[in-house]
């Protein structure tokens, strides 16, 4: 059953490490335009929309959002959570998309829907709701 073990190369090829992906150049000025227009009130929907497009435009992760916004750690903390809240907001269906967009459920629950398992989200919204 071993007798071929001797019929191995003495060194095996090497793999292709994946290439990390280059982010994407963002200079001062845009990124100083970015950060300002995330610091806009708008609602929930659409700064989940925003975060998504800043991301997707700067390859920066929620935390680097947050640090580019501030420099206490608290309010880093809090933005990171905002960002993560916001994001997940597109993920869930649209029945729960239309009751934050009319004030029927707020960020926070919705996270809440999100992170259960789909199967209760209804029971969940209604207790929201009542």
């Amino acid at each position: 059953m071993f007798a071929d073990l001797g019929k191995l190369p003495k060194s095996l090829p090497a793999f292709d490490e994946p290439k990390p992906t280059a982010k994407p150049v963002v200079t001062e000025e845009r990124g100083a335009a970015l950060l300002a227009e995330l610091l806009e009130p708008r609602p929930p929907l659409e700064q989940a929309r925003l975060y998504h497009a800043v991301m997707a435009q700067t390859g920066w992760k929620p935390i680097e959002i947050a640090r580019r916004l501030h420099q206490d750690p608290v309010e880093i903390s809090r933005r990171w959570d905002d960002v993560i809240f916001h994001i997940d907001l597109l993920e869930l269906e649209f029945e729960y998309q239309d009751a934050i967009a009319g004030a029927k459920l707020s960020v926070r629950d919705a996270y809440e829907l999100f992170r259960v398992d789909p199967a209760h989200c209804a029971q969940l919204f209604a207790a929201f709701q009542g």
